[in-house]
């Protein structure tokens, strides 16, 4: 499975007080100007985010899915376009803007009373990757979304019946106060409640609580994992283990690593679960539909390591324990120069991302030549599960 090793943990919204009510309430008026509207368009997936084209008051701008956020654009997008403020939240770190789109539509579907939060993203390298904009639950929560990431293609409508649901199975959704959709999933026979989370990096994540409760074997270490939200970057380590069966309803998916941190305030299933299903979502209904696709992807593999695009020079953020990299002696701040013999050719932190989030699956074994101290190093690495 390709693996996202950067968590994109965009929002928290458990942390707003009883004061942001009227705040909340704007940020969930959008509704479909249209009815009986069918529209299928491509999105894309190479930052790990379902992609694609809004028109938003006469301008284009990349949105990306997230079912774990309200809308969102950030600031620079809202200096550039023609945005009244319309309301505030208060967080604790000082108050963010809500703007309301005079007009915003998906191909030929047209939604009214769109307000979107607005907040400085500039901190944030991943975010700006994609553009920064959410779709989020505002407007999610009153139309039908049919995904298929194998196909790259994105249904939106008002009627679940144009949809082919005869392979699929429904899950009962319970939405938070913010919207949120949470699922009941088992990991290893044991139920969890979690949010779907399509903003989300990791196939699952748990907090340190939820994670005990499950008492996983063969924890291994990741050290400089990432956690990116609208504020910047944290670098910490946390921890992952195999679920070695994760069910949604009848259907499961075999060897999935689950990741623990201390970061997480709520278990989350994350958009590489896309992977292994097709998605459809009727939230305003309280209801998700998961179709396994027939073909499963190969399970979990990796060589250990994940890179970022820092001060000119791509280097090694994330080693996993126990894993090629790892056994190779290569560590967080080693500068990568080549892969399998070729210089590397990115030269921007956007481009980076994209081609190892991209790296060909197939690929089994891979030569890397990095900058350690005052020497180089080459070394042969070879795909392995290691959370098994």
């Amino acid at each position: 499975m390709k693996f996202i090793t950067t968590a994109i943990l965009l929002f928290s919204l458990l942390s707003y007080g009883q004061s942001n009510r009227a705040a909340m309430k704007l940020l969930n008026t959008a509704k479909p100007a249209v009815s009986n509207f069918y529209y299928e368009t491509e999105f894309d997936p190479s930052f790990g985010e379902v992609l694609f084209p809004v028109q938003v008051n006469g301008a284009t701008l990349m949105f990306s899915i997230d079912t774990g956020a309200p809308n969102f654009i950030p600031k620079s997008v809202k200096d550039e376009g023609n945005f009244d403020v319309t309301g505030t939240l208060e967080t604790g770190s000082g108050n963010l803007d809500i703007v309301t789109a005079d007009s915003f539509s998906i191909g030929p579907v047209q939604f009214d009373g769109v307000s979107m939060l607005v907040e400085d993203v500039s901190g944030s390298p991943a975010m700006l990757c994609s553009g920064g904009s959410l779709l989020g639950t505002g407007v999610l929560n009153e139309a039908v979304w049919h995904i298929d990431l194998r196909e790259r293609k994105l249904v939106i409508t008002d009627d679940i019946k144009k949809i082919d649901l005869s392979r699929a199975e429904r899950q009962k959704v319970n939405l938070n106060k913010y919207g949120q959709p949470l699922v009941t999933v088992k990991i290893n026979g044991k139920p969890v409640e979690m949010l779907f989370d399509l903003g989300h990096g990791y196939p699952i994540e748990l907090d340190v609580e939820t994670a005990k409760n499950l008492t996983p074997q063969n924890l291994k270490m990741v050290y400089g994992a990432r956690t990116e939200n609208w504020k910047g970057v944290a670098i910490y380590t946390n921890l992952v283990f195999n679920g070695s069966t994760v069910s949604l309803g009848k259907s499961m998916v075999r060897d999935v690593p689950v990741f623990i941190s201390k970061h997480v305030s709520i278990p989350a299933m994350g958009f590489p679960m896309l992977e292994n299903y097709k998605v459809t979502l009727n939230m305003g209904k309280r209801e998700i539909y998961f179709e396994p696709y027939a073909q499963q992807p190969e399970p979990w593999q990796t060589f250990g390591y994940f890179p970022v695009y820092e001060g000119g020079k791509l280097r090694i953020a994330s080693i996993y324990e126990g894993s090629a990299a790892d056994r190779a002696g290569l560590r967080p701040g080693d500068e990568i120069l080549e892969l399998n013999g070729e210089p590397v050719d990115c030269a921007d932190y956007c481009s980076c991302r994209k081609l190892f989030m991209n790296y060909p699956r197939s690929e089994k074994e891979q030569e890397v030549t990095v900058q350690q101290g005052i020497g180089t190093k080459k070394v042969k690495l070879v795909k392995l599960a290691i959370h098994k």
